[in-house]
């Protein structure tokens, strides 16, 4: 809303990756889907299964409706963009309606909203312009982003297939086509027999950063599968009140033989459920913080020693009885009202004595004090 109630570090470019993978199967129609959703669930596309293409994107440009098709886009970049990959291809550069010729720089088109016209604004100088090919006939340039703009991919759509699914194929297609330049998707398999062998040549020469890219989507699996393996677990130990998975059909059950039975709880359980209501970072940053502020001596070593409070004895009946008519007399006494006593009254003479020792022990409170 840029209403400036929250600070926001990066810059997200969304990737369509199901418009990919669509392309993909269609390019190679052998190549088969693996790992649909992230529980792991494979299903193999056969010669007769029918490819279903993504829905197409539109926007509203200049009064017109254009498809927006990002691998379009990245196949009409500039030849002095030859070697850059799709990845760096929207983390490194934005798309602008204005042409290379223009003075200032626009800002970015990444996103799915409708463009309308800018008004002309004077700005720092403008960043690195690429057009694109000629015989593409887009209109606009790619422009290079400045050190400051932090951008980060958000991949819509299914996520990248592990390289521990059954079809290697279909994994390496999908690395090659986020990492390695190409014009066509023919250029993925080039001129080695399988994907598996074209994806092997690529790494030898790839660099750390493109490693560390592959990594990183192999631990999306990885905390997925490790949070299964927890949860199966977790189900599976007595008296967890969980479900189990039955072997065969893959239907679930009750973990106990009669639901409506009563769990026997130990200490043990008591003291765990009293531990897990506090998070984890908390409780340790918390004995963290008491470890360094006795390293610095700010706790003593023993207990700070209390001072003994003297024992107050209960009222007898006879002491509430006479507070009790203190409390009346009190509050039936004549008040002064502009000066004048309306009405005498004859304290008694339990009341008159209480008074009068107050009286003294202020006067002696007085003449104590420092002047």
């Amino acid at each position: 809303m840029n209403w400036g109630d929250r600070y926001i570090s990066h810059q997200f470019v969304k990737i369509y990756w199901d418009e990919v993978t669509w392309a993909i199967r269609t390019a190679y129609p052998g190549i088969a889907m693996a790992r649909m959703t992230a529980e792991d669930v494979h299903h193999e596309m056969t010669e007769g299964d029918e490819i279903t293409e993504p829905p197409a994107r539109v926007r509203y440009v200049d009064g017109k409706l254009e498809i927006k098709d990002q691998m379009k886009e990245y196949a009409d970049r500039g030849t002095e963009l030859d070697e850059m990959n799709l990845y760096d291809y929207f983390t490194l550069t934005y798309h602008t309606k204005d042409g290379i010729d223009n003075e200032e720089d626009d800002a970015p088109d990444d996103g799915d909203e409708d463009v309308h016209p800018q008004p002309k604004r004077r700005g720092r100088r403008r960043n690195r312009r690429v057009a694109y090919l000629e015989r593409s006939e887009r209109k606009g340039c790619r422009v290079f982003r400045g050190n400051n703009m932090e951008t980060v991919l958000h991949f819509i759509g299914k996520w990248f297939p592990s390289r521990k699914d059954g079809n290697s194929a279909y994994y390496a297609a999908q690395v090659l086509a986020l990492l390695k330049p190409w014009r066509t998707l023919r250029d993925l398999q080039s001129i080695w027999p399988t994907m598996e062998a074209a994806l092997q040549s690529f790494l030898i020469g790839a660099c750390d950063e493109t490693h560390r890219i592959i990594e990183n989507i192999e631990y999306f699996h990885q905390c997925s599968d490790s949070a299964r393996a927890r949860r199966d677990q977790e189900s599976t130990q007595p008296g967890s009140g969980g479900y189990y998975r039955a072997e065969g059909d893959g239907s679930e059950g009750m973990s106990g033989a009669n639901p409506e039975e009563e769990i026997a709880f130990t200490e043990e359980d008591v003291e765990r459920a009293r531990a897990a209501r506090y998070a984890a970072r908390e409780v340790v940053y918390g004995q963290r913080a008491l470890l360094i502020a006795r390293e610095r001596g700010i706790f003593r070593e023993l207990p700070t020693d209390t001072g003994e409070r003297m024992g107050v004895a209960q009222a007898t009946r006879r002491e509430t009885e006479m507070f009790e008519q203190w409390g009346r007399e009190v509050a039936a006494m004549t008040r002064q009202n502009r000066g004048q006593v309306e009405r005498p009254l004859e304290l008694n003479p339990d009341i008159g004595d209480f008074l009068e020792r107050r009286c003294q022990l202020r006067k002696r409170w007085r003449r104590s004090c420092p002047h």
